[in-house]
């Protein structure tokens, strides 16, 4: 499942109090099971500076996020805070404006997963992954 622009690492979980409060402002959104198991969901960013949705509520599992940038400028899905040590990060490191790639994360341990956009965290440009 591995391919460019993919990653297939865990993401590690944290507490809700580390979630910036307005996460949700970008809605809600539930990842759909396909017959093979896996459960897929868009998210597309933009010039607005949030992710839309902004929550992904999934089961435990695999999903794969098809990441859209429908804006001019730069944005990334970045794992918000370090790996686990000995695991590579999960996310995409840049989406010029236009662009789509695919990541696919097994997440198999129910929390809320965070990502940060890189150039725009400061601005509020986050995410999270329910796992439940």
């Amino acid at each position: 499942l591995v391919e460019p622009g993919t990653s297939s690492a865990p993401a590690t979980s944290t507490p809700a109090a580390a979630i910036p409060s307005d996460v949700g402002e970008g809605g809600t959104g539930r990842a759909v099971l396909g017959a093979d198991g896996v459960q897929r969901i868009t998210v597309t960013a933009d010039d607005s500076l949030r992710y839309h949705p902004s929550v992904i509520e999934m089961a435990p599992g695999t999903i794969e996020v098809t990441f859209k940038n429908a804006g001019t400028l730069p944005h990334t899905l970045s794992e918000d805070g370090p790996p686990r040590p000995g695991e590579p990060s999960a996310g995409i490191p840049q989406l010029a404006g236009g662009d789509q790639t695919t990541m696919s994360l097994k997440l198999t341990q129910p929390g809320d997963y965070p990502f940060q956009c890189g150039y725009h965290a400061a601005e509020g440009m986050y995410a999270v992954i329910r796992v439940r």
